[in-house]
């Protein structure tokens, strides 16, 4: 086991450390992909359950981008704007929708080019972060897309994750 000189907390607990160990020889033995692979495994559903708890949200049984305009939903929809739509989920109050969320790989210029059109027409606000993520953590970024002015990109917390009552 390597012995490593960077640390991301102040005071590393010894599980911490071991966990540290585990992964450092995980690296050596298969390489940085499985790393990254054994970390999303590990994490996704505690980040998928902060992410809908702090927004206090649930996931919608079908991810319609244009419920969150008041539109109608006919199955057309589906890329129309050129957006990065990937592994992607309607959030909903109730029955309201309140956010939309991808989870891409990448954005690139193009599509930011079209997420900023998009908001400009709909009246939405767009919030791109590494948090959360849940669909493959550190694999993916979320594209989440808000009624302007709604700010539920902005209501994070620092709250323990709570079992949500699905659809």
């Amino acid at each position: 086991m390597k012995k490593w000189t960077r640390t991301f907390v102040d005071r590393p607990s010894p599980k911490y450390m071991r966990a540290v160990g585990a992964l450092t020889d995980l690296l050596e033995a298969e390489g940085a992909d499985n790393v990254g692979r054994a970390y999303a495994e590990a994490v996704w559903e505690a980040e998928r359950k902060a992410y809908l708890k702090t927004r206090g949200v649930r996931v919608a049984s079908r991810a319609c981008f244009h419920r969150l305009t008041g539109e109608k939903c006919d199955g057309s929809e589906w890329n129309q704007y050129g957006l990065p739509f990937d592994h992607q989920s309607l959030l909903v109050i109730g029955r309201t929708a309140k956010a939309f969320l991808s989870q891409p790989y990448d954005i690139s210029l193009e599509h930011m080019r079209n997420i900023v059109a998009v908001c400009d027409r709909k009246r939405l606000d767009a919030n791109i972060s590494t948090w959360p993520a849940w669909h493959y953590p550190g694999g993916v970024i979320s594209l989440e897309f808000t009624g302007a002015g709604e700010g539920i990109a902005n209501r994070l917390g620092n709250r323990e994750p709570e079992e949500d009552s699905g659809d």
